[in-house]
């Protein structure tokens, strides 16, 4: 199993991988670099991402879902992420902003123009 003394955050959260997937609930970690998406608990088997720059993080709407957030890996495979609250989401938006060490800004909702991001190489 993995060392994960540099944890920063962890919970269920429901993940959608990519637009066409259904939504899951699955155990996420992060930690100092990278973020680990569980089938159920931190004794499964993990999908490892390992955090650099050129990602993206997006506050997002979706429908059904209270506080999301969209996490873009190059070459832009998006991972869907929905929490129980707008505090939890913050919380992992801090979290994974921390993480990236400033590669990145994040926009909260509401902008004059949808969707948008910035992020920088």
């Amino acid at each position: 199993m993995e060392d994960f003394s540099a944890e920063q955050i962890s919970g269920h959260l429901q993940v959608k991988h990519g637009a066409k997937s259904d939504w899951r609930l699955q155990y996420c970690l992060l930690d100092a670099t990278c973020l680990y998406i569980f089938k159920t608990t931190p004794e499964d088997k993990a999908l490892k991402i390992g955090i650099s720059k050129g990602f993206s993080l997006e506050v997002v709407d979706i429908p059904d879902h209270v506080a999301c957030f969209k996490f873009t890996t190059p070459p832009d495979h998006a991972f869907y992420f929905s929490a129980e609250d707008v505090a939890e989401r913050d919380s992992w938006v801090a979290a994974l902003q921390k993480a990236l060490g400033g590669w990145f800004f994040v926009f909260p909702r509401p902008l004059s123009f949808p969707n948008f991001f910035l992020y920088l190489f």
